[in-house]
């Protein structure tokens, strides 16, 4: 037979068990959750750090009866606005410099001839792509990040335009001057376009 003493300490140390149990279990979860945190939070963060930024480059373009005019990218800082006069066929393309924010550059050509502007009334449409040459440096000129394309839907005849540019040279905010050079020319609804040499 056990006592009331007995009985009461057995009852006391199976609380203090149970409490002990309970703490243990407690300061457990408290760990196992400040560790889960503290690892999502260093995951999440280096995930963060390690995505680089994203660069957006955006051309535009605008047109009505008399004028085109839309950028493109003539180096990776700088950019052209290249404008067309449907009327003269008179390509031109605008270099502004990052030095002063004045325009550094104008190249000319005229389209009109590669367009087959000369049959009926000629309606001139322009774009620009970027298009990355491999080679054709030649001195300090090395050719611009972009093709303007020109079409006469009159005609059916398409023709791609670029430049070269002095990129030291709109750097320092010299003013350049130069040709406008057709690069590619097609038609419309033939399946191939053809190369300038």
């Amino acid at each position: 037979m056990t006592s009331s003493c007995e009985q009461k300490n057995s009852t006391t140390s199976g609380i203090a068990r149970k409490g002990w149990l309970a703490l243990a279990g407690l300061v457990t979860i408290g760990l196992v959750s400040g560790i889960g945190a503290y690892t999502g939070t260093r995951f999440a963060t280096e995930q963060s750090v390690s995505i680089p930024p994203l660069e957006l480059h955006a051309a535009t373009a605008a047109r009505n009866d008399d004028l085109s005019m839309a950028t493109g990218a003539i180096t990776n800082e700088v950019e052209g606005l290249w404008l067309l006069d449907h009327e003269t066929g008179k390509l031109q393309c605008w270099v502004l410099s990052p030095k002063s924010g004045d325009v550094a550059g104008i190249y000319i050509t005229n389209v009109a001839n590669d367009l087959d502007s000369s049959k009926g009334d000629p309606q001139l449409v322009l774009t620009t792509g970027n298009f990355f040459f491999t080679g054709g440096k030649t001195g300090n000129q090395r050719p611009a990040n972009s093709v303007c394309y020109v079409a006469n839907t009159t005609s059916g005849v398409v023709a791609g335009y670029s430049l070269r540019i002095n990129e030291a040279a709109i750097n320092r905010g010299v003013t350049q001057t130069g040709e406008i050079t057709k690069v590619c020319t097609g038609k419309i609804k033939e399946t191939s376009a053809a190369r300038d040499q």
